[in-house]
């Protein structure tokens, strides 16, 4: 569900902003509708990476302003823009920052519209319909961010190693990881 004048606020965003290369979001608007989160705060936390939080001083300014990621309920780009999800993601789950990632590297950024607003239906009184595994978040973090560092010594693939190591069976990540560093052919070591 969208706040009122969603829509037409997003394409006076892109009327503005001509070959636009962004990616564009709005906050996320709790079930109370008056609590929100702007965007994701890069940590990690479970088995997520990305933590809801809120700039008030941008948000209030009712500017445009540049976040570092955000959930996936709500997103609009540009058909051109689009830099495409790796084809071997399955499952549920991970896209949040490496979509942003993949804009920021094509030259765009994430882009916030404070009155953009989403509500997001966190409660499911009939649960969940899709399958939720973790090994499939796990295997989609790796690939992702595999494909834009090119690089299994990175950073970010050794935080995504720590933070799910104790989470599976013993050694299935280290199958998980090395699974998807062969199908990840698009560096070289």
């Amino acid at each position: 569900m969208l706040a009122q004048n969603s829509i037409a606020i997003l394409l006076d965003y892109y009327r503005q902003n001509p070959d636009c290369k962004n990616l564009v979001q709005g906050p996320l608007l709790y079930d109370d509708l008056a609590n929100i989160s702007t965007h994701f705060d890069p940590v990690w936390r479970g088995d997520m990476y990305g933590i809801w939080a809120h700039n008030s001083p941008a948000y209030h300014a009712n500017l445009p302003f540049e976040i570092p990621m955000q959930g996936m309920g709500l997103l609009s780009f540009e058909k051109a823009a689009w830099p495409g999800i790796n084809h071997r993601f399955t499952g549920f789950g991970a896209e949040e920052g490496y979509i942003a990632e993949k804009f920021r590297q094509n030259g765009g950024k994430n882009i916030c519209l404070p009155s953009l607003k989403w509500m997001h239906r966190f409660g499911r009184p009939a649960g969940v319909k899709f399958k939720l595994a973790l090994e499939d978040r796990v295997w989609n973090y790796f690939v992702g961010w595999l494909e834009i560092y090119k690089d299994p010594e990175h950073k970010m693939i050794k935080d995504i190693y720590a933070n799910f190591k104790d989470k599976l069976p013993a050694g299935r990540i280290d199958i998980i990881l090395d699974r998807a560093i062969k199908n990840c052919p698009t560096w070289t070591t």
